[in-house]
């Protein structure tokens, strides 16, 4: 069946552009930093109207697709973007708490990692296990010159574990572990051992068995035994078993026969099924398939995730994340027109994205948005003692007495205890804001 080309905006990643490219597609990436990208956003914040008045005048995306890039939202305007759009969460295990609310922005939602799946927001449109590949289409060295090498992350603040476990590998067998590009040195080596940070099912695996090495991975899950066959493309240790990676390492290092067979078969497997052009192929059929799908907490999805974005860049500087809090503020407004709900999200966004305007001196922004949800949700408690909290703070005692007249038959009562009374919501937030940051 002959099907007409896309015409596909890929933004924060530029991964898989010239795979699509060569299968006929029209392909434009974007991204907040100079990566490589087609289009580098100006700054952070812009509305996706004014990306697309910075593309050819010709191109018109029929598809998006949003990678994931480990970090906020840089741009706005997705909750009212009208064509098929698809996330793409790499690092669900890292951030599943808000990449479950912000997938349902999307018509349909990939997940890298196969078992955190389930953390998605139901009820959720779509959503596929997509796993990662080998970026690269490396061709190995005749001569291997390294025994046994990794490449990656060595923090020792952030990979403590990682660390240790290198150390004791290097007591038993010759490893050469350092952070770098790691294609030169991989396609120079006998063995790639892999660490991971979460259980996850990580580029390192494709990587290392696209570069002609023998794999010795942890065992992990995700889907990784649908993939590979241990024992047969690659070689498993216990997770955290730094001694019998070593040993693992040590045996097949004397044993170059069978060390070569399964190398040679887990790198044919990844050139058949795990290539970048493989992975093109697959994502073009699903961005075939996808339609528009209904989202009825749009604009309630929106707000939480830009809010998201705006704490954190808080650490960075208030005039960062002022355009975010004041779109938010925005589809804050547009949910409580809609009604879309009034749970304890939309409470919590409420009192959230107030406290934001009031730290940035936007008390008329403020007042607004109280005025707009308490309109739409009179009955609620929450709101109420939020906007008589407000009135109190700002002076305004007639006003706060009436407004608290009217949700209760002992108005001082609870004018003495609003502060009290919104502390379980307050303790909610900062807990929020302090996920929020340490994930940013």
């Amino acid at each position: 069946m002959n099907r007409e080309p896309l015409s596909i905006l890929l933004f924060n990643q530029s991964w898989l552009a010239e795979e699509l490219r060569a299968l006929g597609h029209r392909v434009y990436s974007v991204g907040c930093r100079d990566h490589g990208f087609d289009i580098c956003l100006p700054h952070l914040g812009i509305r996706y109207e004014d990306i697309l008045k910075a593309l050819p005048g010709d191109f018109v995306p029929d598809r998006i697709v949003y990678f994931d890039n480990s970090s906020g939202i840089w741009f706005t305007g997705l909750e009212d973007i009208s064509i098929p759009t698809v996330f793409y969460s790499v690092d669900t295990h890292h951030h599943f708490e808000w990449h479950s609310f912000f997938s349902t922005l999307f018509d349909c939602s990939l997940v890298a990692q196969r078992d955190y799946m389930r953390f998605l927001t139901d009820p959720h449109p779509d959503r596929r296990w997509f796993p990662l590949w080998s970026p690269r289409n490396s061709t190995p060295e005749s001569e291997k010159s390294i025994d046994v090498c990794f490449r990656g992350t060595l923090d020792p603040e952030m990979h403590p574990n990682r660390i240790r476990f290198c150390e004791k590998v290097a007591e038993i067998v010759p490893f050469d572990y350092a952070t770098g590009d790691y294609e030169a040195p991989y396609c120079r080596s006998k063995i790639v051992i892999n660490e991971v940070v979460s259980d996850d099912l990580n580029f390192r695996v494709f990587e290392a068995l696209m570069c002609g090495a023998l794999l010795i991975t942890p065992r992990i899950d995700h889907g990784f035994s649908e993939l590979f066959e241990a024992g047969k493309d690659c070689v498993v240790y216990e997770r955290g078993d730094a001694q019998q990676a070593a040993e693992l390492a040590k045996y097949y290092l004397e044993h170059d026969d069978e060390r070569i067979a399964i190398a040679a078969r887990g790198r044919e497997k990844v050139l058949q099924y795990h290539s970048t052009g493989a992975r093109a192929k697959q994502l073009t059929e699903i961005l075939y398939s996808l339609t528009p799908q209904p989202k009825p907490m749009r604009f309630l999805t929106a707000a939480r995730s830009y809010l998201n974005t705006a704490a954190m860049l808080r650490k960075v500087g208030a005039e960062y994340s002022l355009p975010f809090i004041e779109q938010a503020g925005v589809d804050l407004q547009r949910s409580a027109a809609a009604r879309e709900s009034c749970d304890g999200n939309f409470v919590a966004a409420i009192v959230l994205c107030r406290y934001c305007y009031e730290e940035l001196g936007l008390h008329e922004e403020s007042s607004l948005l109280l005025h707009s949800a308490r309109a739409a949700y009179p009955e609620e408690l929450i709101l109420a003692l939020t906007q008589t909290e407000r009135l109190l703070a700002l002076g305004e005692m007639e006003a706060a007495h009436q407004l608290a007249a009217e949700i209760s038959q002992r108005p001082q009562e609870l004018l003495d205890s609003a502060s009290r009374l919104l502390g379980d919501v307050k303790a909610r937030i900062a807990s929020e804001l302090s996920r929020w940051d340490d994930n940013s």
